[in-house]
C-alpha cells in the first residue's frame, strides 16, 4: 500500500480526553479503502481469494491464516489469527454469504473487507489478547460455519474466548448494535469509542421499541436472533457477544430526530463516509476491548523499552536499530514503544558499566526506616495560629497505636522581599531542581473543565481582585485546567505579574460539562417531542382500535425512553472523562511542585466537585446508575470504571508533595428550581401544576447533587488538611486559603515495618492544649515492592505529554551535546539525584532500583522526530551507593535528528517510589552537524 495511505494514528484523549492518555492504531486512509471496495468479488470463491490476499497484506502469517472446512456442501471458514501476549481471544466475524435482507452486494463485500482492514489496523500495535478474524461460511445452512468453528475448537481454547464481535451489513447507515446477553459492558465501550472519535452518531441498541416491532396476540414479534447472525452460536456457548450492523429502516426516524442521520432511509447502497467512520470506530473499539477485558495487564520484562507517541504520520527509527514493538493499553493507560537504545535483561547494571571491576567487600547496611511527615496547622478558637509549641505538646497515633515523634519542626511565616537566587548552569545544561528558600508556595488552580462558562467570568474577576491586593513575599503558581492542564504562571511573588496572567484568560465552554440548564432543556425537549408526536386514541375508540394503533403510543414512549437512556449514558461517559482528567491534572500539579520545600496550599476554584478521596468511599466513586422515565435501570460507562487505584495514587502524590487542598465553589450559594434559560414548552412537564411530583423531584435532585458535591469538597479538604468554601465571597475565600497554613508544625515518625500493603493507615494527632488542628488523617503506603515489578512507561509517558509542567519529584540535571564532527547524534547525559530513589534489598545484601529514562524530540508541528527509552537496573553495594549519592547517578542516551528546531522532553521514573522527574527544553540541530537518515 502506498506510504501516504497508511498512518500510525494516535488519538490523544486529553481533548476528548483522559488526561493525556492516548490510543494508537494504524489507520488506512479513505482513498485506499475506496480502492479496495471499488470492485467487489462476484462469487464466494473470489471473495475467499481476495480476502486471503488482503489478510496476508495485513500481516497474517501463513501459520495463522487458513481455511477451515467442515462440509462439502458449505463454504469454508477463512480464519486469520493475530497472536497476543496473554491468554484470551477476541473473535471478530462476518458472514461469507449475505445473511441480511437489507444487505446488497456492495455492503456485503464492504463488511467482509472490514476484517482485513481491522486486522491491519490493530495487529500493527501491541495487544494483550489474540485477535481472530473469521469470515464464516455455511450461512445458508443455519449459520453452520460459526457453530462448526466452536465445535472444532479445543475446550481449553473455547474457554479463552472473552468476547465475540459479529459484523453484518456495514456502511449503509450509522451503526447500531444488538447484545446477546443482558450486560451493557460491551455496549459501553462501543459508546465510549464513538465519544473518543467525536463522531456525530452514538451507536444505540436494537430493541423491540427501537425497531417498532409489531405486536401479535399481545406479544411483540421481535426476534433478537435476526440481528445476532453468527454471534448466536457464541451466545449459546455463554461467550459475551455484540452484533454491529447498519441501522435497519425502522430505526431511521429515531436517528433523524436525534440529528445522527440525514441520509436516504430507503437506500440500500454503501455510504463511504459512514463506512469509513464505522471502520475507525471498530478499530478503537477493539483496542478498548483488548485492553479492558479478561485478565489483568501482563507485567512487561524490566528490559522492555518504551516511549510515548503523539500524532504523527510516521514513527522513524534509526536504520541500524532492530524493529521496535509498538504497545497499546486501554485508556487511561497507553504505552507506545520504539527504542533506539534497547536494554537487555542480562546487560550489566549501570554501576558495573561505570566502575572498574574489582573485588568488593561484603556490603553492610544499617537498618533504615522511612519517616512519615505530617504537617499540622494549630489555631485557637478565634482562628489565630498558635506559635511556640514543642514536640512534647503533641501525641501522635497510627491506627490507634502511639508513635514516637522522631523529627519536630516549627514553621512560622516570615515574609521575604529578597529575590530567590537562581542556580547558574553551564551552557547546554538544564535541571528541574527548584531554587527556592524556605518560603511557602501557594498554588492557584482555575478549573474551567468543571465550571460553567457563566461562572468563569465571576471567578476570574474575584481572582483579579484578590491577586491585586496581595503583598510581596507570598509565592504563587497559577494553573488552569481546560481541555488540558497548563501552567499559566511559574512561581512568583509579583502580584502584578500574576494579575496580568489572569487577565489573559477568556471564558470557554467545557466540551465535557453539561450544565444544569442544558440538562433541563434536553429533558424538557425530549418530553415535549413525546407529547406532540405520540399518537393518541379517543377513550371511546380505544376498545375498537386495531392492535397496531393501540400500541403506537407505547412505541413512541419507547423511543422517548431510548433517547433518555442514550442521553443518560453519554452524560455518564462525559462525567467519567472529566473525573479522570481532573484526577490526572491534580497528580500532575503534585509532581510539578513536589520539589518545593514545605507545605503547599492548593486553592482549587471550580464549579463542580465529583472527586471524593475518603478511603472508606473509594469503591463507590463511580457515578450511580441513572433511571429512565420508564423506570428501567440504565447502566452508564461510569459503572465500568474504578477510581480506587487512581484515588490511592493521587492521595500518595498529594501527601508526598505535602499539598493541602482548599476547594472553593465559585457558584456560591445557589437556589433550586427550573433554570430561566429553559423554554416554557420544555419546562412544562417540570412545573405543570397537574403533576407537582415532577417539580418536587427536580428540587430533590438538585438538593441531592449539591449535598453530594459539598460532601466531596469537605472530604477533599479534610483528607489533605485544607478547608472547603462554598459561599458567595470567592475573593475572601481565596485570601483565607492563601493565608491558612502559613504557620504550621511538621511531625515525623517511623511507622512499623511489615505493613507494606494497600490498606489506608489512619493517623491521629492530639494536643494537650485547647486548639483546632488540621492535618491529613492518614496515608497509603507506597508499596515499593509492588511498584518495583510494574512497568513505569505509562506513568512516565503521561507526565511527558506536551503542555504539562515539569515534574520535580526526582531532581535531574541534563547535559545536551549537539552533533559534531565525531558524533552525528544528539547526546544526552543525565545526572539523577538518588535522594528521591527508593531501593530494595537483594539476597546478597545489596541495594537495587529500576529507573526508566525517556527522551522525545518533537518537531515544529508537534510530531515525533526521534525518541529513545530504556530501563536501568541499578544494583549497588554500600561503597557504590555512597559514591553515587554524592555525585548523582549517570545515564546516557542518544537521538539521531536531522537539522531543525525541536522541543526536547526527557523524563526519569523511579519504579520503587513511582516518583518522576522531567525536563523540557528547546534544541537546535544545525545543518552541517545533522544526522543523516
Amino acid at each position: 500500500m502506498p506510504r501516504l495511505l497508511r498512518v500510525l494514528l494516535v488519538l490523544a484523549l486529553s481533548g476528548s480526553c483522559l488526561g493525556g492518555s492516548s490510543i494508537l492504531y494504524l489507520r488506512v486512509h479513505r482513498a485506499a479503502i475506496a480502492e479496495r471496495l471499488r470492485s467487489a468479488p462476484l462469487t464466494v470463491d473470489q471473495e475467499l481469494g481476495t480476502l486471503r490476499a488482503q489478510f496476508e497484506a495485513a500481516g497474517c502469517t501463513p501459520d495463522n491464516l487458513y481455511e477451515q472446512k467442515f462440509s462439502k456442501d458449505d463454504t469454508p471458514n477463512l480464519i486469520c489469527t493475530v497472536p497476543g501476549s496473554e491468554p484470551g481471544n477476541i473473535i471478530v466475524g462476518a458472514p461469507l454469504e449475505a445473511s441480511s435482507d437489507a444487505a446488497q452486494p456492495s455492503t456485503h463485500w464492504a463488511t467482509l473487507a472490514l476484517l482485513p482492514l481491522l486486522a491491519e489496523s490493530v495487529a500493527s500495535v501491541r495487544h494483550r489478547h489474540s485477535l481472530t478474524f473469521v469470515a464464516f461460511g455455511g450461512q445458508h445452512h443455519g449459520f453452520h460455519g460459526s457453530s462448526e468453528y466452536l465445535k472444532q475448537m479445543a475446550k481449553v481454547s473455547r474457554a479463552h474466548i472473552i468476547a465475540m464481535l459479529s459484523l453484518d451489513d456495514i456502511g449503509r447507515t450509522p451503526p447500531v448494535y444488538a447484545l446477546g446477553q443482558n450486560n451493557l459492558s460491551l455496549a459501553n465501550w462501543l459508546t465510549l469509542s464513538s465519544s473518543t472519535l467525536r463522531l456525530h452518531f452514538i451507536p444505540i441498541e436494537i430493541t423491540p421499541d427501537s425497531v417498532d416491532a409489531p405486536v401479535l396476540n399481545g406479544r411483540t414479534t421481535f426476534q433478537l436472533d435476526d440481528y445476532l447472525v453468527d454471534a448466536r452460536s457464541f451466545q449459546h456457548s455463554h461467550v459475551p457477544v455484540i452484533a454491529v450492523r447498519s441501522a435497519p429502516t425502522p430505526m431511521i426516524p429515531s436517528l433523524r430526530r436525534a440529528g445522527m442521520w440525514q441520509g436516504n432511509s430507503s437506500s440500500n447502497l454503501l455510504d463511504l463516509t459512514i463506512y469509513d467512520q464505522t471502520y475507525n470506530l471498530l478499530a478503537v473499539y477493539l483496542i478498548y476491548l483488548d485492553s479492558n477485558l479478561g485478565t489483568p495487564h501482563a507485567t512487561p520484562p524490566s528490559s522492555q523499552t518504551a516511549v510515548v507517541a503523539s500524532s504523527a504520520p510516521e514513527v522513524k527509527k534509526p536504520a541500524d536499530s532492530a524493529p521496535a514493538p509498538v504497545a497499546v493499553s486501554a485508556p487511561p493507560k497507553t504505552e507506545v514503544a520504539s527504542a533506539s537504545v534497547p536494554a537487555s535483561s542480562n546487560s550489566p547494571s549501570v554501576a558495573e558499566k561505570a566502575l572498574p571491576e574489582q573485588p568488593l567487600p561484603v556490603a553492610t547496611f544499617k537498618a533504615e526506616s522511612k519517616l512519615v511527615l505530617m504537617d499540622v496547622t494549630v489555631t485557637d478558637s478565634h482562628g489565630v495560629p498558635m506559635k511556640g509549641l514543642q514536640a512534647s505538646n503533641f501525641t501522635l497515633l497510627e491506627n490507634g497505636k502511639p508513635q514516637t515523634i522522631k523529627v519536630f519542626e516549627a514553621h512560622v511565616a516570615e515574609p521575604s522581599h529578597e529575590p530567590v537566587a537562581q542556580t547558574s548552569l553551564p551552557p547546554g545544561t538544564f535541571t528541574n531542581r527548584i531554587s527556592a528558600g524556605d518560603t511557602q508556595l501557594n498554588i492557584l488552580l482555575f478549573d474551567m473543565l468543571n465550571t460553567p462558562a457563566q461562572d468563569q467570568a465571576y471567578a476570574r474577576d474575584q481572582m483579579l481582585r484578590c491577586l491585586r491586593s496581595l503583598s510581596k513575599g507570598k509565592y504563587l503558581t497559577l494553573f488552569i485546567l481546560g481541555t488540558h492542564l497548563q501552567m499559566l504562571q511559574t512561581s512568583t511573588d509579583d502580584p502584578e505579574k500574576l494579575a496580568k496572567s489572569v487577565e489573559k484568560l477568556v471564558r470557554q465552554n467545557s466540551p465535557l460539562l453539561t450544565t444544569e440548564a442544558q440538562q433541563q432543556q434536553d429533558q424538557g425537549f425530549t418530553e415535549e417531542i413525546g407529547r406532540h408526536a405520540a399518537p393518541t386514541l379517543p377513550p371511546q375508540a380505544a376498545a375498537s382500535a386495531s392492535p397496531s394503533a393501540r400500541n403506537d403510543a407505547t412505541a413512541w414512549l419507547g423511543s422517548v425512553s431510548q433517547r433518555t437512556a442514550t442521553s443518560s449514558r453519554m452524560e455518564g461517559i462525559r462525567s467519567d472523562e472529566r473525573t479522570t482528567m481532573t484526577l490526572e491534572a491534580l497528580g500532575a500539579i503534585a509532581r510539578a511542585v513536589s520539589g518545593f520545600p514545605g507545605r503547599k496550599n492548593l486553592v482549587w476554584l471550580s464549579g463542580s466537585f465529583k472527586i471524593r478521596i475518603r478511603p472508606s468511599d473509594n469503591t463507590l466513586l463511580g457515578v450511580a446508575a441513572r433511571t429512565t422515565a420508564a423506570a428501567s435501570a440504565v447502566s452508564d460507562q461510569s459503572s465500568t470504571f474504578s477510581y480506587q487505584e487512581a484515588i490511592r495514587q493521587l492521595s500518595i502524590q498529594l501527601a508526598t508533595a505535602r499539598i493541602a487542598v482548599y476547594p472553593i465553589d465559585v457558584r456560591g450559594l445557589t437556589a433550586g428550581g427550573v433554570n430561566i434559560a429553559v423554554s416554557a414548552e420544555s419546562s412544562e412537564s417540570m412545573v405543570n401544576p397537574a403533576n407537582n411530583d415532577n417539580y418536587t423531584n427536580t428540587l430533590n435532585g438538585q438538593a441531592e447533587t449539591r449535598y453530594s458535591e459539598h460532601n466531596s469538597m469537605h472530604d477533599l479538604a479534610e483528607q489533605t488538611g485544607g478547608h472547603a468554601f462554598f459561599n458567595n465571597d470567592v475573593q475572601g475565600s481565596i485570601a483565607r486559603s492563601l493565608d491558612d497554613g502559613s504557620t504550621y508544625y511538621t511531625l515525623a515518625y517511623a511507622p512499623e515495618k511489615g505493613q507494606d500493603d494497600k490498606s489506608f493507615r489512619r493517623v491521629e494527632i492530639k494536643l494537650n492544649l485547647p486548639a483546632v488542628l488540621a492535618y491529613r488523617p492518614g496515608y497509603y503506603p507506597n508499596r515499593s515492592q509492588e511498584s518495583f515489578a510494574q512497568s513505569g512507561a505509562h506513568l512516565l509517558a503521561a507526565a511527558m505529554q506536551p503542555g504539562l509542567p515539569q515534574s520535580t519529584m526526582v531532581p535531574v540535571t541534563l547535559r545536551v551535546a549537539p552533533p559534531d564532527a565525531n558524533n552525528k547524534s544528539v547526546r544526552l547525559d543525565y545526572t539523577i539525584d538518588l535522594s528521591a530513589v527508593e531501593f530494595v534489598d537483594t539476597a546478597d545484601n545489596r541495594k537495587r532500583a529500576l529507573i526508566d529514562c525517556m527522551a522525545v524530540a518533537l518537531d515544529a508541528n508537534g510530531n515525533i522526530a526521534a525518541q529513545t527509552a530504556n530501563t536501568m537496573d541499578v544494583t549497588l553495594g554500600a561503597k557504590e551507593l555512597a559514591e553515587y549519592q554524592r555525585t548523582g547517578l549517570p545515564a546516557h542516551q542518544e537521538l539521531a535528528l536531522p537539522a531543525g528546531n525541536y522541543d526536547l522532553r526527557v523524563g526519569v521514573l523511579d519504579r520503587g517510589s513511582q516518583r518522576i522527574g522531567t525536563i523540557d527544553t528547546s534544541l537546535l540541530v544545525r545543518l552541517e552537524n545533522a544526522a543523516k537518515n
